[in-house]
């Protein structure tokens, strides 16, 4: 999950997990986040004694029974998985792509996003999609899981619409899929 903001922000950090832990079919045990004023207020104040209270952040996780790590200051191969991805997501859009505005940039990165979790194989996945392995996961873990990811994340035709614009889906798979959406519109009998 992506989202876009202008400024990050107390409001915009916790904004970000509500919309994860509204979103996602299962329960989130563990945020690992860098050491940023929007999750921590760790050095604040810290020649007094730091801060006075927990960040709002941190609260809010705690709230939720979700437990809030930091990465540790100056030790950069901590958070090298999250810089590994935003990287990523650059080189593919961004550098990619010539994008006229914002708006065009924030498709083009959803469209990625897309690709990117139902199309892309992972090796460290056992070469399985990222909706795959979490579909498998919910066969053997269903304590996690809300509700069934097959039904919650199952990804529809305007999506599909997406990755072609972007060309990251052939066309001819586009219209293989709307033409599947349309037999089982017309023929509702189970195959």
């Amino acid at each position: 999950m992506v989202g876009f903001y202008d400024s990050m922000s107390k409001a915009n950090s916790i904004d970000f997990l509500r919309r994860l832990e509204r979103e996602l079919p299962f329960t989130v045990a563990t945020i690992l986040t860098d050491n940023g004023g929007c999750f921590t207020n760790r050095w604040y104040a810290k020649s007094r004694g730091g801060a006075r209270k927990t960040a709002d952040f941190t609260a809010y996780c705690q709230s939720l029974g979700i437990a809030h790590r930091l990465t540790q200051f100056r030790h950069p191969w901590t958070n090298g998985l999250a810089e590994n991805t935003v990287k990523q997501i650059k080189t593919n859009t961004t550098q990619y792509h010539h994008l006229a505005d914002y708006f065009q940039a924030e498709a083009c990165i959803d469209a990625y996003v897309l690709y990117h979790n139902y199309r892309k194989r992972h090796r460290a996945l056992g070469w399985r999609t990222s909706y795959e392995t979490v579909c498998s996961w919910y066969e053997y873990r269903r304590d996690i899981f809300r509700s069934d990811p097959a039904v919650t994340l199952r990804p529809n035709r305007n999506n599909l619409v997406k990755l072609t614009i972007y060309r990251l889906l052939p066309v001819s798979h586009l219209l293989l899929t709307s033409c599947c959406l349309l037999l089982i519109l017309l023929d509702p009998s189970p195959y």
